[in-house]
């Protein structure tokens, strides 16, 4: 995407309409800067009357990502120069946020850390706020480890992090901390979660603002009920709504309850956990679900079960009703995409958006703020508590895994004012080892770290280390608390402040840690004290958080609803006329599919023909991802059902124009929204011809049959809707017609 807005900023109209439109460019947080989002906005600068750069060395973080401090450098340099009308402004030399102790302890840590790279100037800040109520601002917690006889490392880790929770509810209680003034900062997510499950147990919330939906413990439960709305008959999904609602009903119990069920003759498989709560409430809400949009659907089945109380029961609380806001919020992204891609939106399509997008959790504003160093850029707290300081942050192993190997780009020599954007070359390094092997070869090893190119890359990720240290020790306002964790062999509690160039660091002091001058306090409980805490409990969440279930009442009546499927619009109409166009296509047995899912199918395979793809194994792939080769079991049927329209529309109203395939629309009609997408528009220079597909493998006798439930006239209302839709964008309707593929039927629906 970036590429092409690049790309399109050399077009000429594109760069002349910007430059008509806007005046002032304003590039913040630009240390972060990729290259090409650089030269997108060295290119919009150039259109501008002004442009207004602002960054942070020290903060430039996201090398992972793709951005590279050398490039904003560069051009920063450029500016410097006061070249081409360039002119730097003063740096913010003050601190407004952080309290005088924190502000110095800061000043006179990267003071050393930055040598050499940066001047004294663009490091040390001034102080602005006053220390009037005596706060303690520097503080250390030595974690306590595991005892007993040879503990392992996941029982040290637990003991750590059982003490760091206690720690927390020792700044609530004693303090009158709130908890959303406290933040804890970490270098990988999973500690994040460990200590989100101990703050659980002394019931203080806590948020984990970016953990991904689908790692949430509630994410399978609604993973489940999507399926069912997917299928009615999906065992697997009734076994893990079982599972995760039910007492008793573990693994070893389903199984047996399975293979008591099949050995009762006159039980349907289909029926299997039926009467399960949560199923039996879900198999009768299913009928009204498939008639809204998929968007409603999710909302709908939320309310409808009562799910905000349901996963009160399933790991943490405030993360459970996170999970269900971000799965809510996501189901409106995904019909959205939908439409703009001319793509169906269905239950099953949203579950596989959901392992693409990995959308996260908003998090619990009244809880803990549980962060990454990185994700905590930007973001203030009155406590920030600083985890991962032992880390090893220097270690030639790793580097040679994450920075040397893989993909990666690097340049012929260095930006630079003159030339910021020298030529680049992509440099492949393949993992050889296998997938199974984490290690590299030893003389390989070896080899590589000897090399000039490793010597920079390690270098380079020293820099990054160093920066990240910075933005996570200016991110506290009141109180900046380190917490000492058992080191690994080789290593000390502040391992990380010392690879990065504090050598003066010395964990085993009284007060001075980081020998730069600043007193820390020992604010460290006793074991006495933290086992107080075993019985503290915060608050409840429960009576907070809890909502009121919708009890399910019968499908709601059509002027009650907000949002309305055309699908949904069972309005009965004329049948002018039918033409049969072709033979009728041979095809096999359902099994546990849908008429809907084999429309679904047959669209995606005629968007395809359109397309002029002629790979029969495309169609057959596209038949299998459905699960459908045993219905669509004549394939080359399909396609001369689709040759065969276009022929006959042809014949009757000439070559379109332009053909549309899954057309999406919105109309608001009466109050309502109605939106989706018409199967086929068939664009003439008299007008446009609407054909909706039907999957109905019905004979004629019944869809001619005015008195039959699957006569082709009661698509009237979806018809209507289509039509109304595209005369309210201009466009003039003058055919409407219902396809049905299966028997090689079109049939004409009056106005």
């Amino acid at each position: 995407m970036e590429k092409y807005l690049r790309d399109l900023l050399n077009d000429e109209r594109v760069s002349k309409e910007i430059a008509e439109d806007y005046r002032y460019l304003f590039v913040d947080e630009y240390q972060d800067c990729s290259p090409i989002q650089v030269k997108i906005f060295d290119r919009l600068s150039e259109l501008m009357k002004e442009s207004y750069w602002v960054g942070d060395y020290k903060q430039a973080i996201y090398g992972f990502r793709g951005s590279d401090i050398t490039l904003p450098k560069a051009v920063v340099d450029r500016i410097a120069s006061g070249k081409d009308g360039c002119k730097m402004a003063d740096p913010l030399d003050t601190s407004y946020r952080s309290l005088p102790d924190i502000v110095n302890v800061c000043n006179k840590t990267f003071e050393k850390t930055f040598e050499g790279v940066l001047k004294r100037d663009a490091i040390v800040l001034k102080e602005k706020r006053i220390n009037e109520s005596g706060i303690t601002s520097l503080r250390y917690w030595k974690l306590p480890s595991a005892t007993g006889e040879k503990p392992s490392a996941k029982e040290h880790r637990k003991a750590q992090w059982e003490g760091l929770a206690r720690q927390i509810a020792h700044l609530i209680k004693d303090e009158g901390a709130q908890p959303n003034e406290i933040a804890v900062l970490n270098r990988k997510n999973q500690p994040m979660n460990d200590l989100a499950g101990e703050l659980k147990a002394l019931d203080i919330p806590a948020s984990r603002e970016d953990m991904p939906v689908l790692e949430m413990q509630a994410a399978p439960l609604v993973m489940a009920l999507l399926s069912l709305i997917a299928s009615d008959s999906d065992s697997l999904a009734k076994a893990q709504i079982a599972y995760m609602t039910e007492e008793n009903a573990d693994t070893r119990a389903i199984i047996e309850q399975r293979l008591m069920y099949d050995t009762e003759k006159d039980k349907n498989l289909r029926h299997f956990l039926d009467d399960v709560p949560l199923v039996k409430r879900m198999l009768q809400l299913r009928p009204m679900l498939k008639q809204q949009s998929l968007a409603a659907q999710v909302e709908t089945m939320v309310i409808e079960l009562d799910l905000y109380n349901v996963v009160k029961k399933i790991g943490n609380v405030s993360e459970s009703v996170s999970c269900l806001n971000a799965i809510i919020k996501a189901a409106g992204a995904y019909e959205q995409h939908c439409i703009r891609m001319a793509l169906p939106a269905t239950a099953s399509g949203f579950k596989d958006y959901l392992s693409v997008a990995k959308p996260a959790g908003v998090g619990d504003a009244n809880g803990v703020q549980l962060h990454t160093f990185h994700s905590s850029k930007g973001l203030q707290w009155k406590y920030v508590i600083l985890t991962s300081l032992q880390s090893k942050v220097d270690d030639p192993k790793e580097c040679v895994k994450s920075s040397i190997y893989g993909v990666k780009f690097n340049y012929t020599e260095l930006p630079s004012a003159e030339n910021p954007y020298p030529e680049v070359y992509i440099r492949v390094m393949p993992w050889i080892y296998g997938s199974g092997s984490s290690s590299v070869d030893e003389e390989i090893e070896n080899t590589i770290e000897e090399s000039a190119l490793f010597k920079q890359v390690k270098a380079n990720n020293l820099y990054e280390s160093n920066r990240l240290m910075y933005v996570g020790m200016t991110r506290p306002q009141d109180v900046m608390i380190l917490a000492l964790e058992r080191p690994a062999k080789n290593c000390h509690e502040l391992q990380w402040l010392k690879e990065i160039g504090l050598e003066s660091v010395n964990p085993q002091a009284e007060s001075d840690l980081l020998g730069v001058g600043c007193p820390f306090k020992n604010d460290t409980l006793s074991i006495q004290q933290l086992d107080a805490f075993e019985n503290f409990r915060y608050k409840s969440l429960d009576e907070m958080l809890k909502t009121n279930c919708i009890p399910y009442h019968q499908p709601l009546c059509e002027e009650d609803r907000k949002y309305v499927s055309p699908s949904s619009l069972h309005e009965k109409g004329e049948m002018v006329e039918h033409y049969n166009i072709c033979g009728r296509m041979k095809v096999g047995s359902l099994g546990v599919h849908t008429s809907a899912e084999a429309g679904d199918c047959l669209h995606q395979i005629y968007c395809g023909i359109e397309e002029h793809i002629d790979d029969k194994m495309y169609y057959s792939g596209l038949i299998d991802s459905y699960g459908l080769k045993h219905y669509f079991v004549d394939a080359p049927a399909i396609r001369t059902a689709w040759e065969s329209l276009v022929d006959w529309l042809t014949s009757e109203f000439g070559s379109a124009v332009k053909v549309y395939h899954e057309r999406p629309f919105t109309l608001l009609r009466n109050g309502q929204v109605l939106t989706g997408s018409i199967d086929l528009v068939w664009q003439t220079s008299e007008g446009d011809v609407l054909i909706d597909f039907k999957s109905c493998p019905m004979s004629d006798e019944y869809i001619l049959n005015p008195d039959s439930e699957h006569y082709a006239g009661w698509y009237a209302g979806q018809l209507h809707a289509y039509t109304d839709a595209l005369e309210a964008a201009g466009e003039k309707v003058i055919k409407r017609y219902i396809y049905y593929p299966v028997s090689g039927m079109v049939c004409e629906i009056g106005k």
